[in-house]
């Protein structure tokens, strides 16, 4: 009996248990993509978003020329992936950063 309350208290206790979960990447699965690169970074998106991929590379091109003393060719280029079918407007960078999510609005 001592065991039936335990299981049923820990049942209790992990509905309890949130956390922030985030999918990303979540294009239809027909989305075909393109690829744009330049000495900095390669801009991934869906062949729908090339406008604002351009805008992206500019922008990124832009920002690299302002820092002083850059050098392109010990810098790593950093792919960025654009997500534009979301609803909500998000971005993160995974570790050290290998990848940039930047998730859009329409």
């Amino acid at each position: 009996m001592k065991r039936v309350w335990i299981a049923i208290l820990l049942l209790l206790s992990l509905s309890q248990i949130q956390a922030q979960y985030y999918l990303s990447g979540q294009e239809p699965s027909g989305t075909k993509w393109k690829q744009i690169k330049n000495d900095t970074l390669n801009i991934l998106f869906p062949v729908e978003a090339t406008a604002l991929a351009k805008r992206y590379a500019m922008y990124q091109s832009f920002a690299w020329s302002t820092i002083p003393n850059s050098n392109s060719e010990n810098i790593s280029k950093t792919p960025i992936v654009l997500h534009p079918n979301s609803i909500a407007s998000n971005g993160f960078v995974t570790w050290a950063p290998t990848r940039i999510e930047v998730v859009t609005t329409p």
